[in-house]
């Protein structure tokens, strides 16, 4: 039986696959001013929000293209509308030469060839990436929000600040690109997000079909980062969020063809209208054919075919955060595709302590980029593998979705901002934004203070103890106010009318080493005129004057 295994699988490496381009959409039956034939109303309304208008490469690639491509005996594999391209699959390069042949193809590209002294075998990239006991120091650590073992890479980014002010992920879509999720359909820390619906779709674009809960349990481990949701145990970056589980990396070999793959994941992505999206996933120099690998000088955001559809991906409003590779003791130490794009956030590694640790690629990208942009926890970070272990593994895969969560939760305190504002935010607010370096970027992101630095309001954090602002004065449903702490605790905030009623009252946390934003939601029906704002601290009492008009 192994040996027919073994040649069976030999027979279907030989099969090539290419990408063939198309040199237009003539005459195609959709057309950019009506979207919703071919965008979700989340993805048009993404493009609204944030000015940008739909295009020529939005519309899909011609389907009477594709099928007079398929007519000449090939396999379809892929489609890709901002390549006008698709990728197939055939043993008989006469029906390529055919192809080509054809008035409406621009060209082709090879997606993976066998070397002929080289036969492809099961293998995995992510061998850094197993999961291990959680280390004491980490273990202990407990707070009143019960994150378990996930503490400590959530507080390292300030995460916890952003959950206790209630942005948690909800209404916000994460798409996960990944080599596979087992298990993902019946582990207890997933017991949440399935039983709220928030997998929202899957798709495999190595296979095709939906099926994506099995193949990998690489993807299990990156999702449970974001998404683990068991109280004392175990929570993740975006609790609250939905999620698309898409497969575009094929664990048994390594070719071009699966950044094809990850380029049509991407767009999907972008249609069915997700703001965030994480990416594993890493193309360097390790493909099966040396002739196929990418150099250095690829390495500029503008060469390989990920990195070209994830700069595509931010100029469509979505934000992109992609590990920058396990490279960094190797001979090619640098960052992989898609890391290397522009306007995306690749991130590195730091270990529990925030430290540098030497598996993390480093930048700068080619062209001369910061890159990594910032890092986060990827060394002995907690997560979730298939059959319910909760332990720890290392890999800037795990770095990468952590930070992911964090930029979801972002994106909903600050629903009208832009890509690249949020992108921004959380490089100003890293550790070391004004001394960046080729190894963390601009740092470790403090999300809470990327929080109010996207919202342009001016604070100082070395100001006195205390109240610093509230507005908007006059408000309207909403009051926001800055709060420095030289601890943590509890604020009582209150609302009192002229006659001396408490109208409102809410209690927040704050914490100490951050500007702490906090929101205020009020009633619609609040009464115009003037009334008392209080904050009750552990310290002292504050109060402002404002009005509602």
């Amino acid at each position: 039986i192994s040996l027919l295994v073994f040649a069976e699988f030999i027979a279907t490496a030989q099969s090539d696959k290419f990408v063939i381009y198309f040199t237009d959409k003539n005459a195609s039956p959709f057309s950019i001013s009506n979207p919703s034939a071919f965008l979700s109303p989340r993805a048009i309304q993404r493009r609204v929000v944030q000015g940008i208008p739909i295009q020529v490469d939005d519309l899909p690639v011609n389907q009477s293209y594709i099928n007079q491509v398929a007519a000449l005996g090939v396999t379809i594999l892929n489609r890709s509308k901002w390549f006008n391209a698709i990728s197939i699959q055939t043993n008989d390069t006469n029906k390529v030469n055919a192809i080509k042949a054809l008035p409406f193809v621009a060209g082709s590209q090879v997606l993976n060839r066998v070397s002929t002294n080289r036969v492809d075998y099961p293998f995995t990239k992510f061998d850094l990436e197993a999961a291990l006991p959680i280390p004491t120091e980490i273990a202990n650590k407990t707070n009143g929000l019960s994150y378990g073992l996930g503490l400590n890479q959530i507080q390292m980014i300030g995460g916890d600040v952003l959950h206790d002010q209630g942005f948690q992920g909800q209404g916000m879509i994460i798409a996960v690109l990944d080599a596979g999720f087992t298990d993902v359909d019946n582990m207890s820390v997933f017991d949440s997000l399935i039983a709220s619906n928030k997998i929202l779709g899957t798709r495999d674009f190595v296979d095709g079909g939906n099926s994506v809960y099995g193949f990998s349990g690489h993807g299990t481990s990156v999702l449970s980062t974001m998404a683990a949701n068991i109280p004392g145990t175990f929570i993740g970056t975006a609790p609250k969020a939905g999620y698309y589980l898409l497969r575009t990396e094929d664990v048994f070999s390594e070719n071009p063809i699966e950044e094809f793959n990850w380029a049509a994941g991407v767009e999907y992505a972008d249609s069915v209208g997700v703001d965030v999206i994480n990416s594993s996933l890493g193309y360097t120099d390790g493909f099966g054919n040396p002739a196929l690998n990418h150099t250095y000088a690829d390495q500029d955001g503008k060469s390989n075919i990920s990195s070209k559809a994830a700069a595509r991906c931010a100029s469509k409003g979505i934000v992109v955060v992609v590990a920058a590779g396990n490279e960094g003791s190797n001979s090619f130490h640098y960052i992989s595709s898609p890391a290397d794009a522009d306007s995306i956030l690749a991130i590195g590694a730091v270990n529990s302590s925030g430290n540098y640790v030497g598996f993390s690629s480093t930048g700068p990208s080619f062209d001369g980029r910061i890159k990594p942009n910032v890092a986060a926890q990827g060394s002995g970070t907690t997560i979730a593998s298939p059959g319910g272990f909760i332990g720890g593994g290392s890999g800037t895969s795990f770095a990468s979705p952590v930070t992911a969560g964090m930029v979801a939760c972002l994106i909903q305190a600050n629903p009208t901002k832009t890509c690249l504002q949020i992108i921004d935010a959380i490089q100003q607010s890293a550790s070391q934004f004004n001394n960046p370096d080729s190894l963390l970027g601009y740092g470790i992101p403090n999300f809470p203070l990327a929080n109010v630095l996207i919202s342009g309001i001016q604070f100082n954090t070395k100001n006195s103890y205390g109240l610093q602002q509230v507005f908007p004065n006059p408000f309207k449903d909403k009051l926001d106010f800055l709060f420095n702490s030289q601890e943590t605790e509890v604020l009582s905030i209150q609302l009192i009318d002229v006659s001396g009623r408490k109208i409102v009252e809410s209690y927040q946390k704050s914490y100490p080493n951050n500007p702490n934003l906090i929101h205020l939601n009020l009633k619609q029906d609040l009464a115009q005129g003037f009334y008392l704002f209080r904050v009750i601290s552990k310290n002292g009492t504050f109060e402002r004057k404002v009005l509602r008009n």
